[in-house]
């Protein structure tokens, strides 16, 4: 069950962006099951399914991938990126973080 489910749709998840640029597409961040949560920060977004919060966007972010990385067990995500999509996104983020940086 949706935790936000007046955004189930895509067109609120876009027109909850109108009024506000971010670095990142707002178009994306909306496919991708987000909404603008205005009381939260400039540019505070959260997953109308599984409820996740994220900020602090960047132009190089790919919302689908952030998605994956933060709450790997939304349906929403699981629907329409699969289980594979996840699992390499996991794996990207476990091999980066066991990475020695110099």
């Amino acid at each position: 069950m949706s935790k936000f489910p007046l955004y189930a749709t895509l067109p609120l998840r876009i027109a909850s962006f109108s009024s506000v640029v971010l670095r990142v597409s707002t178009q994306l961040l909306s496919v991708a099951g987000f909404f603008l949560v205005s009381n939260e920060g400039e540019d505070a977004t959260r997953c109308f399914h599984c409820g996740i919060g994220l900020r602090n966007w960047s132009q190089d972010d790919d919302p689908w991938v952030e998605h994956a990385r933060f709450s790997p067990n939304c349906d929403f995500l699981l629907n329409m990126k699969g289980q594979e999509f996840v699992d390499l996104v996991q794996l990207a983020v476990k091999y980066s973080s066991n990475t020695c940086r110099h």
